[in-house]
């Protein structure tokens, strides 16, 4: 009984490890670029239109957000136009 416990256990740890790996690769057409200023270097999550340019969007996340709360919205945005920056 035990072992069978500690079977699932690792195969369940593995399962978590595989989606936290998918989810630090970034979708198709969204790539990291560093914006440096006089003071300091600021990191970014940039995806731009191929075709037409509607406007820029720019994400600035919460207290308790990051920039890749947003990574699932760019990819659309993009698609229909809008050039995405996430700070």
């Amino acid at each position: 009984m035990l072992k069978s416990v500690l079977q699932n256990k690792e195969e369940l740890v593995l399962q978590v490890n595989k989606m936290q790996e998918q989810l630090l690769v970034n979708p198709a057409g969204i790539r990291e670029q560093k914006f440096i200023s006089t003071k300091n270097v600021i990191g970014a999550l940039v995806s731009e239109p191929e075709a037409i340019h509607a406007g820029t969007i720019i994400f600035i996340p919460g207290w308790s957000g990051s920039r890749e709360d947003f990574v699932a919205a760019m990819p659309i945005l993009s698609s229909l136009g809008w050039h995405c920056i996430c700070h």
